[in-house]
């Protein structure tokens, strides 16, 4: 399918006619004026509830007016022959064992479960012997490449400073363009454009880059641009409301100023439908760049013809546009009264055409926005399949919220095998909007984890059971040729990282970020004074919970030494403080690097 997925009821009343076989024997599917279907959609036939027939719709709607050998056959199934009811040429498929419930009381509509999506997609093909979905072999390869390569699920984990959210971003360019992560880190490496060109082909990366990390860095702002990626930031106080969907308050769009509460989507809950809408293919020509395509056509023609009229849902009932305010985003019309107290939103008018957010479009505003939409159609045109996308979530720090209260019911949704369109899919109903909801196995998320952090409680262990790991360790090799005073930076960072080691663990060491910038910095040993004042110190102080003496056993008395004593307590025969040994950080003023270098037990390397 390469449209819309429908639902039509072929018995229209209580009493009425099943015209089913009407249809069949026509060759054609029904709808009307405000709901017209176009070449590619999928059509649910429908007897109550019961899913009775499929049809692919073959060419774009027209009004049945047009059609005088259909006025008998119409009438006959109490079908009104005039101008509101509109037919398409189809080819249609009776279900005998195959049939199945969707639970929708309106007679013609869109079909927004993905589950029924997916059912009747699987049923036409099965059916049919064509696959309307079918892609390209290099389609299907990127989609292979990447499910052995990344699971669905990972966590980036490790000691601050090696590089985890740095590193996210290659991961999330490597799963969007199907490439092994090698790849990327060679782009990176190599500065190579040519090479991003080919990888990023759907992408313009025409300007001059210094580097290969600005080159990875504007590949992924435009893949943001185009909504494949998001990033957040977990922390304690993220909720479900902020993740998933909640209720939020919005200004009215009727009145100014008023406010009103609506049930918004979270972060995750827009990018796993934006996700599940490539993945079932029901967005293929309503998508959001196909949008500002549309608009700008349409805006021009009502430019050039500003009494431009639209219907509403009866032909002899109609509204203009007096007025377009671009900077505002804002329709304004006039009723058919005269009244000109109300305006329609762009914004909504898009999240409407793109199948974000669900609009009553029957009654109040929403018989002006159906009207829109419906000119709006007149101005698409029938666009190349959208070809299958990958979508990403970097979750930083993700082990700082609270990972049962944002997730909620989702963590079971997370796993491979329960996605949607898999062997054991599962869907859940949102307890706010009462939406069904699964989770598109073209969705990955990327996690990091800092492994040092304290202050928050080990990560969920129903979370642990659904992730894959990837350490990022310390990779002291990366500060190769990089001398200070003489002394490797290498060679330090390994010393150091080797004693925190046997003090503490490895989930406390020291990354090799806070150093990579010396290298190429005007006065390096300035540089390392920051690095060790501002970083290295601090960290140290927080793993060793101030206990000095041990800070002197990293780094030696270059840094650290033994407190003078002093009389300050009242005279008191009391062993046990007299005999402890004390130690202090010595005063920045105080120290001198290089002597303290020497004395960590570095050797110069020229």
């Amino acid at each position: 399918m390469t449209g819309r997925v429908w639902k039509l009821g072929c018995r229209w009343g209580k009493g009425q006619p099943l015209f089913f076989e009407m249809l069949k024997e026509q060759k054609i599917v029904l709808g009307n004026i405000d709901n017209q279907h176009r070449k590619g959609d999928l059509v649910l036939l429908t007897d109550g509830y019961t899913v009775i027939g499929l049809a692919e719709v073959l060419e774009n709607s027209k009004v049945v007016t047009a059609n005088k050998n259909l006025q008998k056959p119409l009438e006959d199934n109490k079908i009104g022959y005039d101008d509101y009811a509109y037919y398409s040429p189809a080819k249609i498929i009776e279900l005998s064992d195959n049939k199945f419930t969707y639970n929708v009381q309106k007679g013609i509509v869109g079909v927004n479960k993905s589950d029924i999506i997916s059912k009747a997609i699987a049923l036409w093909e099965g059916h049919t012997k064509k696959n309307a979905l079918e892609e390209p072999p290099e389609v299907y390869a990127t989609k292979d490449l990447c499910s052995r390569l990344f699971p669905n699920n990972q966590i980036l984990f490790g000691p601050p400073g090696t590089g985890k959210t740095y590193n996210s971003i290659n991961y999330a360019l490597a799963i969007l363009a199907g490439v092994d992560l090698e790849e990327l880190n060679a782009i990176e490496k190599d500065n190579n454009l040519e090479k991003a060109q080919q990888i990023f082909s759907n992408l313009n990366l025409e300007e001059p880059f210094k580097t290969g990390r600005e080159i990875l860095r504007a590949a992924y702002a435009q893949y943001k641009k185009l909504g494949q990626i998001q990033f957040t930031t977990f922390h304690q106080s993220m909720s479900y409301e902020d993740f998933v969907e909640g209720i939020k308050p919005v200004l009215e769009e009727e009145s100014e100023g008023s406010l009103s509460y609506e049930i918004k989507a979270g972060i995750f809950k827009q990018l796993a439908q934006l996700a599940a809408q490539n993945y079932l293919g029901e967005n293929r020509l309503h998508t959001k760049s196909s949008f500002d395509t549309v608009y700008a056509n349409f805006l021009a023609a009502w430019e050039a013809n500003p009494n431009m009229a639209f219907s509403l849902r009866r032909a002899n009932s109609e509204f203009q546009i007096y007025a377009i305010d671009q900077e505002q985003g804002r329709i304004h019309f006039e009723k058919a009264s005269g009244s000109r107290t109300h305006y329609l939103r762009l914004a909504t008018l898009k999240e409407i055409f793109t199948g974000e957010r669900d609009f009553n479009l029957k009654e109040g505003l929403g018989i002006y926005y159906q009207s829109i939409l419906n000119t709006l159609e007149q101005y698409a045109t029938d666009s190349k399949i959208e070809a299958p996308k990958n979508y990403v979530l970097i979750i930083d720090e993700i082990n700082r919220g609270n990972i049962s209260e944002i997730l909620g019911e989702l963590i079971t949704l997370l796993e491979e095998d329960k996605r949607l369109g898999q062997k054991e899919s599962l869907e859940i109903v949102l307890p706010y909007s009462k939406d069904e909801f699964s989770v598109p196995p073209n969705l990955y998320i990327i996690g990091t984890m800092n492994t040092a952090d304290r202050s928050v409680e080990a990560l969920d262990a129903a979370l642990r059971r659904r992730f894959s790991f990837v350490e990022m360790p310390a990779r002291p090799e990366l500060l190769e040729n990089i001398l200070v005073y003489g002394y490797a930076m290498e060679k330090l960072l390994w010393t150091i990282n080797q004693r925190i080691e046997r003090l503490l663990s490895k989930d406390h060491l020291i990354g090799h970020s806070y150093f990579l910038h010396i290298k190429n910095a005007e006065a390096p040993e300035k540089e390392l004074a920051l690095v060790f004042q501002h970083k290295i110190l601090p960290l140290l102080q927080e793993y060793f919970y101030g206990d000095f003496g041990k800070i002197g056993l990293v780094l030696g008395q270059g840094f650290v030494r033994k407190e003078e004593e002093t009389q300050i307590f009242a005279a008191m025969d009391y062993e046990p403080l007299m005999e402890e040994e004390r130690f202090q950080l010595i005063p920045w003023t105080e120290i001198d690097l290089e002597m303290a270098l020497a004395q960590l037990g570095l050797e110069k390397e020229a």
